[in-house]
């Protein structure tokens, strides 16, 4: 088997007898062909995401789209899916099929970021829902110590008024134990 064999993209067996297969992407005339290395490294693998991303990224952004029906969610998901390419190919190998690997990897880290926000925005109802409770049940204990204290400041007042200088200073003592005894 020589160092290089051509296969038409998708078409690449995993039986190739290499470990680990790795791959560079050459342009062909409307497709592209897979090459399979013996030897790899990171950089070939960078090399071979740069050219899949400025030969394929239009078709796999169109594809997730119409998958998705987000814009936004697509691309963040399709750079999402060339991330994990760049983490997980240099161990693990290329895949014979790196389009399809991208576009299933970009669908599921756009279901996980769906899930994710799903969850946030759970949490932030059941929170809501925690602190309006919260506030209430405050609004109440506060309305119960105001009336505690407009007893308190009821009693306060009683005390002054049988203390005022209008009132004879031989009569406050018992007006006042009297009054707030």
């Amino acid at each position: 088997m020589s160092r290089f064999q051509s296969h038409e993209l998708g078409t690449l067996p995993r039986s190739a007898g290499i470990d680990p297969p790795l791959a560079k992407l050459i342009r062909g005339s409307w497709f592209a062909n897979v090459v399979v290395m013996s030897e790899g490294s990171t950089e070939q693998i960078r090399e071979l995401l740069d050219s899949l991303y400025r030969a394929d990224s239009g078709r796999i952004l169109a594809t997730l789209i119409r998958l998705l029906g987000d814009f936004d969610l697509a691309e963040e998901a399709m750079h999402e899916a060339f991330a994990a390419a760049l983490s997980l190919w240099p161990s693990s190998g290329v895949p014979g099929n790196p389009r399809p690997w991208l576009i299933s990897t970009a669908r599921f880290k756009a279901i996980d970021t769906l899930r994710r926000r799903a969850r946030f925005d759970a949490s932030q109802d059941e929170l809501v829902r925690y602190l309006e409770a919260q506030k209430s049940s405050a609004e109440s204990s506060h309305q119960d110590s105001l009336e505690d204290d407009s007893l308190e400041d009821d009693r306060l007042r009683l005390i002054f008024t049988c203390c005022h200088p209008s009132v004879a200073p031989e009569a406050h003592v018992a007006l006042t134990v009297r009054c707030a005894g």
